[in-house]
């Protein structure tokens, strides 16, 4: 209890210290800059780099989870933290010293970032850091503080929620392996959250200041420098240890950590009663002297510290190299970040010993840095005039380049990267906005955050009555589709299309499945000639990741309207640029006129140009998301005349045909599921049967060649029939494991299945078989069930009794029964539509003539297949 009234008295002092030292300096006349804007944007630059599950939750919704298997390699869980710079490593020092800066900035301006309504966001970043610190301190000797390879991290580019690369474990400080730097820096960052955040939530607090002290003393028993590669060379530990022991004396109120701090002065060789270290860099990554310096001129009363944090800021303010602009340029690479620290710790010493040059200086750096300078630019993005467009950060950017998406990190990023401050200018002024030069466009956690104090500091002292601006298109906006084609060859007999579909889906980002490409024909000139569109193929001629493509399908067969549609394997993960190259084609005549295709329209000849068109529409998942389809007759209100109720309509009509001939060694049957009613199918329910002779028993294999369902989501089953017919003693039943079918859709899907020895089967006298010509209709040889009960066709051997009509003076007659069954049905559109299609010549029933004059004008026509189709659906 003594240590906590110790700890209490010795808080409750510094901080009457700290108020007695606020800000007292009288400021000049208001700069033109919304330094309020400024800070806040700093702030949210940190939710850029949030890394882990979580790293949706934020403001910006262009991020998602990502990297949340870090650290399965040694089976400890490492995700969370924060990603360094433009890229996705989590290296340890940069890290720990973001994290305790930013805290320290909090300490000094909490009031700042109260009023502005940014505390919350700040402390939930600062936690963040914590959260992470305290999950690679597994124990009292081991603490990871690298997490990926910075060499593979650096060869990808892309956004990190898309990043698959491998993820090591790099570097753990243990006994052996010491890393006293980063674990004295993690303990001053801890300790700041236990200040900054008691009187919010004092039990994590606490867990924070254990582990703080835990770790300080691990690094200080075992001592030695941490690693980065090459990225990160730390110079000494010192420093560090010292920070740790700074904020550990403030949290607890034990003194000792100064004596600590003494030692350590002593043991880098600058003890004594004079500071015999002349540090001219200022606090940064590698060297946080002078945080120590400034923070011991106000625990310690020796002189010592006061004359070394005074030191420092006079070389910064007095004797360092200027640009002709203005900016204190103190190294080539990031020379804004140490502008920006510095000034943070003017403005910082300012509060305790107030002096006008400290404020001076610091507001001559920010504004340079806000614009004010040669080149009137900001150098924050997302802020003022002329801001960096071009800042090197991958996440930002959004572009996923690779061999396959055929994305270019050059092009105009996807998002604004608000708030982050860049490298900056060389020492002439002049800068270049270039997302490849990353000495000018390089941003991190460590140039933001000095730069985060600095504006907190001029926030308190300039900007009282300003407050943030808005921040456009911090959102992600909605997933982009577009496709470009070209003609590349084409003459009577064919057309041949190169093509580039684009799918970018950005919130978060994430590779995408379904996508599909329809191109839509007209095939008058064939029928005119007395072809159909059976002497019509169509083919894949090049693709870069697996394109495929189906048969024509029918769109608008009344008019002769047909389409092809390409898809992609549900293994295929799309993002970015996808080429392929198709063609239509017939062998058997030449009378192919592309130029009244639909989907032609527009497209150039040029092998150089594309041609962005609306005509050649993209679907995701089935639903239209890019261009246009064709028109299609309007469909005809049916006002029937009935003499009798008809049957309902099925649940669901089966379109079917074989893509193989007589003989062959495999079954190829191409499915067409419609959901003919008003209400969503669910596919799980659906099971079809395709009956066939095996015509010699041995094992059989089935295989799904298309489907939009996924892999593994359509699987079939071999039955023996028990009751066999001439025309069938096996069935192959087909049942699905995911989907759903929206009223009036289609869900196609092509199979096969062979016997194991590959041994020929013979079609020609096979129940379910349908050569088809390449055209899918409504087969009633193959049955559907939904719930197990039999919702279409018929099975094979089943007797069908037609009764003996009793003859009347005239027959009175059922409009809409074509077949002459007596009811009204999925048989009769199926019939009147083979009928249209010119595939039979006529129709069952003796009447089909009158049965089938929907309208009264005399003719079978479209018109009266469109009143057919829309009573079976039950429209009005």
């Amino acid at each position: 209890m003594g240590k906590v009234k110790v700890t209490v008295s010795f808080v409750l002092t510094f901080c009457m210290l700290l108020s007695i030292g606020s800000f007292s300096t009288e400021t000049k006349a208001a700069s033109k800059f919304n330094y309020t804007d400024a800070f806040a944007k700093s702030i949210l630059f940190y939710e850029a780099n949030w890394c882990g599950e979580d790293a949706g939750n934020n403001r910006l919704k262009w991020r998602g989870p990502c990297h949340v298997d870090d650290g399965s390699d040694v089976g400890i869980d490492l995700s969370g933290g924060f990603h360094d710079c433009g890229d996705h490593v989590k290296f340890g020092l940069p890290q720990t010293y973001s994290a305790s800066t930013l805290g320290w900035a909090y300490y000094e301006f909490k009031d700042t970032f109260i009023e502005k309504g940014q505390d919350e966001y700040m402390l939930n970043i600062n936690k963040h850091f914590c959260d992470y610190f305290i999950k690679c301190f597994v124990n009292d000797t081991t603490f990871y503080y690298q997490v990926g390879d910075g060499d593979t991290d650096h060869s990808y580019w892309g956004p990190p929620e898309m990043q698959d690369t491998e993820r090591p474990a790099f570097y753990v400080a243990t006994p052996e392996t010491p890393g006293s730097d980063v674990a004295g820096s993690a303990a001053a960052a801890l300790a700041l959250m236990y200040i900054n955040y008691k009187d919010r939530d004092l039990e994590y607090s606490k867990k924070c200041l254990d582990t703080a002290i835990r770790l300080y003393n691990f690094g200080k028993k075992y001592r030695g420098n941490s690693k980065a590669q090459t990225y990160y060379t730390p110079a000494s530990y010192y420093d560090e240890l010292m920070w740790g022991a700074v904020w550990l004396c403030i949290a607890t109120g034990d003194k000792s950590y100064l004596d600590d701090v003494e030692t350590f002065m002593t043991e880098r060789g600058i003890g004594g009663d004079k500071v015999e270290y002349y540090n001219h860099w200022t606090h940064c990554w590698d060297d946080v002297f002078g945080g120590v310096f400034l923070m011991m001129s106000q625990l310690s009363d020796k002189p010592k510290y006061k004359e070394a944090a005074e030191e420092n800021l006079y070389f910064w303010i007095n004797e360092l190299t200027t640009t002709p602009g203005g900016l204190r340029y103190l190294h080539e690479w990031a020379c804004l970040k140490y502008a920006a620290s510095a000034s943070f710790l003017a403005l910082v010493y300012n509060k305790y010993s107030p002096d006008q040059k400290y404020v001076d200086f610091a507001k001559s750096q920010i504004d340079y840095i806000l614009g004010d300078n040669p080149r009137q630019s900001s150098y924050v993005v997302g802020f003022g005039e002329n801001y960096p467009k071009f800042p090197h950060h991958r996440a930002a950017s959004g572009r996923l380049e690779g061999e396959l998406t055929r994305e270019d990190k050059n092009d105009p990023e996807r998002h604004i990267l608000y708030g982050a401050l860049v490298g900056g200018p060389k020492e002439d002024d002049s800068y270049v906005d270039d997302i490849n030069q990353y000495v000018y466009t390089e941003v991190g956690l460590d140039y933001n955050a000095g730069f985060v104090g600095a504006m907190a500091g001029m926030t308190e002292l300039f900007g009282k009555d300003q407050e943030p601006e808005e921040t456009p298109d911090i959102e992600s906006g909605p997933p982009e589709y577009s496709i470009e084609a070209q003609v590349t060859y084409e003459n009577e007999q064919q057309s041949v299309i190169n093509a580039n579909v684009y799918n970018v889906n950005m919130a978060p980002p994430h590779f995408e499945n379904g996508i599909t490409v329809r191109y839509f024909v007209d095939l008058s000139e064939f029928y005119e000639k007395g072809y159909s569109v059976k002497h019509v193929k169509t083919g894949i001629a090049f693709t870069d990741n697996g394109a495929k493509i189906t048969g024509l399908q029918p769109w608008d067969p009344s008019n002769n309207i047909y389409f092809a549609e390409i898809y992609w394997p549900a293994s295929v993960k799309m993002f970015g640029k996808s080429q392929f190259q198709f063609k239509i084609y017939t062998s058997n005549a030449t009378c192919y006129d592309p130029d009244n295709d639909f989907s032609r329209e527009g497209l150039p000849t040029e092998k150089t140009e594309f041609f962005k068109t609306q005509c050649m529409p993209v679907y995701k998942d089935g639903k239209l998301v890019y261009g246009k389809e064709p028109y299609k007759d309007p469909t005809i209100t049916f006002t029937p005349t009935p003499v009798t109720t008809p049957t309902p309509v099925s649940d669901v009509v089966i379109q079917m045909y074989n893509s193989t001939f007589h003989s062959s060694n495999q079954v190829a049957p191409k499915f067409c599921i419609m959901n003919p009613t008003s209400k969503t199918l669910d596919l799980t329910d659906v099971k079809i049967r395709y009956y066939y002779t095996i015509d010699g028993d041995k094992p059989q294999t089935f295989s799904c060649d298309y489907t939009p369902l996924g892999d593994g989501n359509v699987t079939g089953e071999f039955v023996k029939m028990d009751n066999p017919t001439t025309d069938a003693d096996y069935y192959l039943e087909i049942s699905f494991k995911a989907g759903k079918l929206e009223p009036e859709e289609c869900f196609y899907f092509s199979t096969r299945f062979w016997k194991t020895d590959w041994s020929d089967f013979d079609l020609s006298n096979d129940y379910s078989y349908n050569e088809g010509g390449g055209d899918y209709e409504d087969w009633s040889k193959v049955t559907a069930y939904v719930k197990d009960k039999l919702e279409w066709g018929i099975e094979p051997g089943t007797v069908i009794v037609v009764p003996t009509p009793t003859p009347t003076a005239k027959p009175e007659i059922l409009y809409g029964d074509v077949t002459g069954d007596g009811s009204v049905d999925s048989i009769d559109f199926a019939s009147m539509r083979l009928y249209l299609l010119g595939i039979r010549k006529d129709m069952p029933a003796a009447n089909w003539e009158e049965a089938g004059d929907l309208n009264g004008d005399g003719e079978v026509d479209s018109i009266d297949f469109a009143k057919l189709r829309r009573h079976l659906l039950s429209i009005t």
